[in-house]
């Protein structure tokens, strides 16, 4: 293996990446990046183009999978995307087409339409990727060993508001998803997209704040929509795992934030320690924390007890497993630590908003089992 380069990192150390790492629509290329260090980090990437961002969580090699789910969203005049990397030679791919609408598109002079198969094979830190003009959400990927999996869109808006912005989310493997998720809404007034999507055949109920929706079931490949406003906080329960994602819409009062997605964690999920970093360059940040209710006192930002002058937003909601306390916190940008200081787990997500641009991501999508 070639070794592009060595540094001995501090706390939070950022790498910038050329733009010709870009991959190219349906070419086989050796654009994996694989990153190895002497002690455990978290890695997150902060993907930029013009008036344009998003975020995502990196899953660590050893916790990739053979069976993932893609989630995209309804592309804008642009096209959604999935892209895959190789760990190992002669890895065989077989991937599952499923179309919001059935739009023939062409992938090395064949022709591919709903429910058709791709297969593709791949070398060690080879790359490949897809793109459609329809939401490709449901679309499965098996491989006969472990890939890392990437999904979004080219560029994207929700109900005409604000502009057209990209979205990317690492995928996390099927065998990793939780069937508990509580979502909070996004601060400053905007509204929240959410999607559940099942790789395998589940039924599942839905609240929002005390209204329950009826029993949903959804076949493989499927997916449910709803939305939540400010000051919203949605409980999902299904009986079997199922990929949450949630996009937040452009606010309708202010030019602060486009879309941006983010996979929401489910509450087997959650763990009672994070350093994540705020990133520069934006006007507001916040971090998001769901919690049993009996333990918010016991979370400390920076070693320090949450000042009431930072909450923006406290709900709570009852799930079979317990009560549970939502806060939405704004903080500043640098290296953050959250902890629990009696180690009751928790679920994170942190995301912020500048002029016509926003990014979201999440502590953790890997139940702790997996961890």
């Amino acid at each position: 293996m070639l070794i592009d380069r060595s540094t001995n990192a501090s706390s939070p150390h950022q790498i910038s990446l050329p733009n010709a790492i870009e991959l190219i629509q349906n070419s086989v290329e050796q654009k994996a990046i694989l990153l190895e260090t002497s002690r455990d980090i978290s890695v997150f990437i902060e993907d930029f183009a013009q008036n344009s961002a998003d975020s995502a969580a990196i899953i660590p090699v050893h916790k990739l999978g053979t069976y993932h789910i893609v989630v995209t969203m309804p592309p804008d005049s642009r096209q959604s995307q999935i892209a895959v990397a190789s760990l190992e030679d002669n890895t065989e791919i077989t991937i599952l087409f499923k179309m919001a609408v059935d739009i023939p598109f062409n992938i090395e002079g064949n022709t591919f339409r709903n429910g058709d198969v791709f297969n593709l094979r791949l070398d060690k830190f080879e790359t490949f990727q897809i793109a459609h003009t329809t939401d490709l959400t449901g679309t499965l990927l098996n491989s006969s060993t472990p890939v890392a999996v990437f999904s979004g869109d080219e560029c994207t808006k929700f109900m005409s508001r604000g502009a057209c912005d990209h979205l990317v989310e690492q995928v996390p493997p099927f065998l990793t998803l939780d069937n508990v998720f509580i979502l909070p809404s996004h601060a400053e007034d905007r509204i929240t997209v959410v999607r559940i999507t099942a790789g395998k055949d589940t039924n599942l109920t839905y609240k929002i704040n005390s209204t329950t929706s009826g029993g949903l079931t959804l076949h493989t490949g499927n997916s449910q929509e709803i939305s939540i406003y400010t000051n919203q906080t949605c409980l999902i329960e299904s009986e079997g795992p199922v990929l949450v994602t949630s996009v937040s819409v452009a606010s309708a009062t202010t030019n602060n934030g486009d879309p941006y997605m983010t996979i929401v964690p489910g509450i087997h999920q959650y763990i009672d320690y994070y350093k994540v970093p705020i990133p520069y360059g934006y006007s507001t940040n916040y971090i998001s924390i769901t919690i049993n209710s009996g333990a918010v006192s016991g979370i400390l930002t920076n070693g320090t007890s949450i000042l009431q002058s930072n909450k923006v937003y406290e709900s709570s909601i009852t799930a079979a497993s317990g009560n549970f306390t939502v806060l939405t916190l704004s903080v500043t940008p640098g290296e953050l630590t959250i902890q629990s200081s009696n180690h009751t787990p928790f679920g994170l997500l942190i995301y912020g908003h500048g002029e016509y641009v926003g990014y979201g991501f999440s502590g953790n999508t890997l139940l702790q089992d997996d961890l």
